[in-house]
């Protein structure tokens, strides 16, 4: 269990430094946008919390429970990001109503098909419970057709958003390049963790996206603490 309470310590620790970053935003910036990036917070630590806490089960009833806790959070995580992206940019637009559709149409039918999967293995094919060295159960998963729905939205909300804050730096009349350079890694490490997630490198079948997440936000946030 070492590996999972060292694993659990760092999730934790830096969802504490995201939150706090969060609130330092909104205490100084009374932008619209920022309320989105406190929802997004909220996603990010339901998501943290359960995985860290499912990290720390070891029988699979609590591991399903903390899993359930997640999914609260994981579909709505990089929807609420875009819109961030969307409202810190200034590039919502007209016709919200069918934009937001889109962005969280999938989210929420990942949320009921989550929540339904024994009925019909939709989002999950098959699931088992596997122990590692030093006693961590770790939850391993197969893919049912609708994951590979929710990876595929997921990605490329990350990859617009991304885009946006990338052109909008690029965009600014003072020259940024920090801020681009904050943004261009930030983008790298949250594509990099949803295909390890499913590469599943060295064997080891944790959430690499959940390890990179944390770090993606701090990131952004501090490009936009230190830039704006």
């Amino acid at each position: 269990m070492l590996l999972g309470n060292l694993i659990s310590l760092y999730l934790l620790s830096v969802s504490v430094i995201v939150v706090f970053s969060i609130v330092q935003i909104r205490a100084l910036n009374g932008s619209d946008y920022t309320k989105t990036a406190f929802l997004l917070c909220f996603a990010i630590c339901f998501y943290i919390l359960g995985y860290a806490m499912e990290l720390n089960s070891s029988t699979p009833s609590d591991i399903l429970f903390w899993n359930y806790i997640e999914y609260i959070g994981i579909p709505f995580v990089s929807a609420l990001w875009l819109t961030t992206g969307l409202m810190y940019t200034g590039s919502l637009g007209l016709r919200k109503e069918v934009l937001f559709g889109a962005i969280y149409g999938i989210p929420l039918a990942t949320l009921v098909l989550r929540f339904t999967n024994s009925l019909h293995h939709l989002y999950f094919a098959s699931v088992q419970f596997a122990q590692h060295a030093g006693g961590l159960v770790l939850f391993v998963k197969q893919p049912g057709p609708w994951m590979y729905v929710q990876i595929a939205h997921s990605s490329l909300m990350i990859l617009i958003s991304m885009g946006l804050l990338i052109y909008n730096s690029v965009q600014r009349a003072e020259r940024q390049p920090g801020k681009l350079l904050l943004i261009i890694l930030a983008s790298f490490i949250a594509v990099s963790g949803l295909f390890l997630t499913q590469l599943r490198p060295f064997g080891f079948p944790i959430d690499y996206m959940a390890l990179c997440l944390p770090v993606t936000c701090v990131m952004v946030i501090t490009a936009i603490l230190r830039y704006d």
